[in-house]
């Protein structure tokens, strides 16, 4: 295990780490990658606490488990980096990181994000986190079957609504990941709603689930993407303040 933080993420993470671990036997022996939140103490000053729930790890030639949360702080903070490996920021995080500037910044500008250079743009990464709902690795295109089946298992689907539950998140950003969200927490709330946009929405336990895109759909272009994050996240922050 990484303490790659010092005190002020290990309580979080070590929970989630822990957690995962117990849970270990349902992976059938293949390795793990080990998800969480990037950075514990800047996660819990933004409001919503925000975290991306997603489909599972992109790393099929990896042969042993993975700190994919020291990863994620890796590339947030290159500087921590002991084996200064991190030289880029990851496609997957960019968008990433701009809808994290417009959750924090709600009247940002696509223009004004554009002039960020990419060591302010990476820290974005620091007030989320990621939670896979496959913990083993998977290859660039997700295999549906394979995802539906782990969020039909309910050993599984207990360890997503717990790790979820850890993380003490307000909103859970479902990128690409609504339906499967849905299986894994059908019964525990009572309808799915429809923001103004057309957005939709459940609500479990005072935590926002929203349908949202995956941060790697590049058909659509950042530009586009970002203004319908503007618009999408104004409409469900209004909702997630009157509660």
């Amino acid at each position: 295990m990484s303490f790659f933080q010092g005190d002020q993420n290990v309580i979080c993470y070590v929970l989630i780490h822990d957690l995962i671990e117990k849970n270990r036997p349902i992976f059938e022996g293949k390795p793990i990658a080990f998800d969480g939140l990037t950075l514990e103490a800047q996660y819990k000053e933004l409001s919503p606490r925000t975290i991306f729930l997603l489909k599972e790890v992109n790393a099929p030639e990896r042969k042993d488990d993975w700190e994919f949360a020291t990863h994620l702080n890796y590339q947030a903070n290159p500087e921590n980096d002991p084996d200064h490996n991190t030289t880029w920021l990851y496609k997957t995080w960019h968008n990433v990181c701009l809808w994290m500037e417009l959750l924090e910044r709600p009247d940002a500008t696509y223009e004004k994000c554009q002039k960020f250079n990419e060591d302010i743009l990476r820290k974005k990464l620091n007030y989320t986190g990621v939670v896979n709902i496959k913990k083993t690795f998977g290859a660039g295109s997700s295999n549906w079957d394979e995802l539906k089946k782990w969020a039909f298992l309910e050993e599984n689907k207990k360890l997503i609504r717990d790790e979820i539950a850890l993380t003490e998140a307000q909103l859970i950003i479902c990128g690409g990941t609504f339906g499967l969200a849905y299986d894994i927490y059908n019964g525990l709330f009572s309808s799915v709603e429809t923001l103004p946009s057309g957005a939709q929405y459940f609500v479990v336990n005072n935590q926002y689930f929203l349908d949202f895109v995956h941060p790697m759909w590049f058909t659509v272009k950042p530009n586009i993407l970002f203004a319908y994050a503007s618009v999408v996240f104004k409409e469900i922050k209004t909702i997630i303040d009157k509660t």
